[in-house]
């Protein structure tokens, strides 16, 4: 008889092949008193990735389930295919550059989440390892208060490191494809029937390196943000989906789409880029919304300048320090100002201002024939 394995390892690969070894390693080292599946689905790797894979389903046939495509998905219709192919009650994720350190792991997370039904599922500190530097390291995340771990945290910032995790199975039918980082939104995704907790221990390794997606995120974000901004447009738009009856999740999601679209027009500065009409355009809601952002940041900039010019001409040592930060409010205020400039001139807007207009003078129309 088939056995309903307990917990679904879900694994996508491309081009790995210095790395894959170590991370199925990790997989067959588990020590577990429950059934368990390995999908792992590569992306039509062009080097030996898909061989290796072979041989550990090979060596171990019960557990894995190989996908070894012959046509090149991308890693988000990839890691969606993959998810629909996992059958446990549990999922943990774990990408071909990435390694599981501790064997007791697994075993570690489902008694975990076994004995607190209040959880979307659970992560754990990882150490994040540099590919280039042997002696480069550090330990994340590193707050070692659980209670700091909030959904309402984890909508600010991404706090979760991928292969760290295991959720409970949810459907996965309807994730979408166009979102950046898709991991980000998944973390999320599970969290509607439970935060995710927190275990205080290093089980895993994240490994960084040049080919990775997020290799020089830190020292290149202006790159980032121009290859991936309507990704990331789109991740915030698919949060809001997640919890729209949570006010205060919407608020924070709100601030986290002004300050994107704020960055877009930077960008766009910079680069000649057309960002902020593109996401204006796919997302026209979010046109008057940032709009009041915009023109509360040009009020609270304005009174900052006025009360530092106001504290400037009534003092005398501590002058120079106040000329300093005037300029810096003054800078900021012309920034802001710019930026306002920029989204009164999309073309969305444009649009949606003769709309407006129009509607006004019908009504005045109306009233005068009354």
């Amino acid at each position: 008889m088939k056995t309903t394995p307990k917990l679904s390892i879900v694994c996508i690969t491309y081009n790995q092949e210095q790395y894959i070894r170590q991370t199925l390693d990790g997989f067959v080292s588990q020590v577990v008193d429950f059934p368990l599946e390995i999908i792992i689905s590569d992306d039509c790797s062009s080097d030996n990735t898909p061989e290796i894979i072979a041989e550990y389903a090979n060596k171990y046939p019960a557990l894995f389930k190989p996908n070894l495509r012959k046509k090149n998905l991308g890693a988000i219709a990839n890691s969606i295919a993959s998810l629909k192919a996992a059958t446990g009650e549990y999922i943990a994720l774990c990408e071909g550059d990435d390694y599981w350190t501790d064997p007791n792991k697994l075993q570690t997370q489902v008694d975990f989440l076994a004995s607190h039904k209040e959880f979307g599922g659970c992560f754990h500190v990882v150490e994040v390892v540099y590919s280039d530097t042997a002696d480069k390291s550090y330990l994340f995340p590193d707050v070692p208060d659980p209670a700091w771990y909030t959904t309402e945290e984890l909508l600010r910032t991404n706090y979760v490191p991928t292969n760290s995790v295991v959720y409970r199975r949810r459907n996965y039918d309807a994730l979408p494809a166009n979102v950046m980082p898709f991991d980000w939104f998944l973390h999320l995704y599970h969290s509607q029937d439970g935060p995710l907790a927190f275990l205080d221990k290093k089980m895993s390794v994240y490994r960084k390196h040049q080919a990775g997606l997020w290799w020089d995120y830190d020292k290149n974000r202006d790159q980032i943000w121009k290859k991936f901004g309507l990704a990331y447009m789109a991740l915030y738009t698919e949060m809001s989906k997640l919890f729209t009856k949570d006010q205060k999740k919407q608020a924070i999601i709100d601030e986290s789409i002004n300050v994107l679209l704020s960055t877009l027009i930077d960008i766009d500065q910079k680069f000649s880029e057309s960002l902020l009409e593109q996401a204006m355009a796919a997302y026209p809601k979010r046109a008057q919304p940032f709009m009041v952002y915009e023109r509360q940041q040009v009020v609270t900039l304005t009174e900052r300048v006025e009360q530092l010019t106001k504290e400037l001409l009534q003092v005398g040592d501590e002058r120079s320090e106040l000329v300093i930060e005037l300029d810096k409010a003054t800078t900021a205020y012309n920034e802001v100002a710019k930026e306002l400039h920029a989204v009164v001139g999309t073309r969305i807007w444009r649009t949606k201002t003769k709309f407006v207009d129009a509607k006004q003078k019908l009504r005045g129309t109306r009233k005068s024939q009354r």
